[in-house]
């Protein structure tokens, strides 16, 4: 799925699914929080914070997340 190969990409990843422990990668930081939030806002029609993320363990939790917010479009963009 296109989400999951940018993120894959942002956190610099060969693979992220629904499964993966976002702070298990190794540059898991402020920028890579900052650049999730900062897709996010061009994915989907609406805003995300970088509270938002705190109380996330996984990428498929962010995408249900999103999902329940409004559509997410563009996932495939790159930066």
């Amino acid at each position: 799925e296109a989400f999951y190969a940018r993120l894959a990409h942002i956190l610099d990843e060969d693979h992220v699914d629904a499964d993966y422990v976002l702070r298990s990668s190794l540059v898991w930081d402020s920028l890579s929080v900052l650049a999730i939030v900062s897709f996010v806002d061009e994915a989907c029609d609406f805003p995300l914070q970088v509270s938002d993320l705190q109380g996330l363990q996984t990428a498929g939790q962010l995408l249900n997340l999103l999902n329940s917010r409004g559509p997410v479009h563009q996932a495939s963009r790159e930066a």
